[in-house]
């Protein structure tokens, strides 16, 4: 190699890395936004678009050419469809992660209709009960009275009122149990 060799090496390498440099800066974002929104976390959609802009820059490398934006991110759909090829083979999708921004503390639908008919069969149940046995159950467990309480207000013994309670609960229990096991 001359002497003049040298500096047009280490100029076109410079100016390389300067082209990449200003390609990464206007394609980095894009292509991690690519991937979020297609169900990546923030963890894989940064690997993924590493490896997208590494194949981008071999490309360039081969080809100085600019590259067009659909080559991009056809460039990304492939490393995406490689991933989950690699998930597949591996069986790495078992687990899920749960992103923190979207996810919430409410019940599923299915758990609110589900805790309604419960609701209406112990309200139906409620009402079809003998009205010592409904209230003594009232009296304890909505207003939070004790035993004792109970009994000085219905005039009835404390061992009447644990019985009363003890047979409300079967009684609401009964329905629910049935419905479980069906």
């Amino acid at each position: 190699m001359t002497r003049d060799a040298i500096p047009r090496t280490l100029s076109a390498v410079v100016e390389e890395a300067k082209r990449f440099d200003a390609f990464v800066r206007r394609f980095k974002r894009p292509l991690q936004q690519y991937f979020r929104k297609r169900g990546l976390d923030r963890a894989d959609a940064e690997d993924l678009t590493q490896t997208a802009l590494l194949r981008l820059l071999q490309k360039m490398r081969r080809e100085p050419e600019v590259l067009s934006d659909g080559y991009v991110f056809t460039t990304a759909s492939c490393v995406l469809i490689d991933h989950h090829r690699h998930r597949a083979t591996r069986h790495l999708d078992e687990t899920v992660e749960i992103d923190l921004e979207t996810a919430s503390s409410e019940p599923l639908a299915d758990k609110i209709l589900e805790g309604r008919q419960t609701l209406r069969v112990m309200l139906g149940v409620l009402k079809k009960m003998r009205p010592k046995m409904r209230r003594a159950f009232e009296l304890h467990r909505f207003e939070s009275l004790s035993y004792e309480e109970i009994a000085r207000r219905m005039g009835v013994s404390v061992s009447s009122v644990e019985k009363y309670v003890m047979a409300a609960l079967a009684e609401l229990r009964g329905p629910i149990d049935r419905d479980r096991h069906v």
